[in-house]
């Protein structure tokens, strides 16, 4: 009988041993970014809305290229691509 009640002393103590080993993890904390899921205390500020868009249909050319049609051709492509 005593035999029985060592024997089953030492399996629960060797399985709590085991288990206790199998359970455990390592967490290495680099910082706030080292873990999914988390939110610094810090608020997030709302941006204020932003202006609407000027019409860009309308831009006056500067400078010598003004007058140049293949710089007129290249803005209004690049104005019909931003539409």
């Amino acid at each position: 009988m005593k035999t029985i009640i060592w024997l089953s002393l030492l399996v629960c103590i060797v399985y709590g041993v085991v288990n206790i080993e199998g359970d455990r993890k390592v967490v290495i904390f680099r910082g706030a970014k080292s873990y999914p899921g988390y939110r610094g205390n810090h608020r997030i500020q709302e941006t204020s809305p932003t202006n609407r868009r000027v019409d860009i249909s309308k831009v006056q050319l500067y400078g010598a290229r003004k007058n140049d049609p293949t710089y007129r051709q290249g803005l209004e492509d690049l104005a019909g691509l931003m539409k």
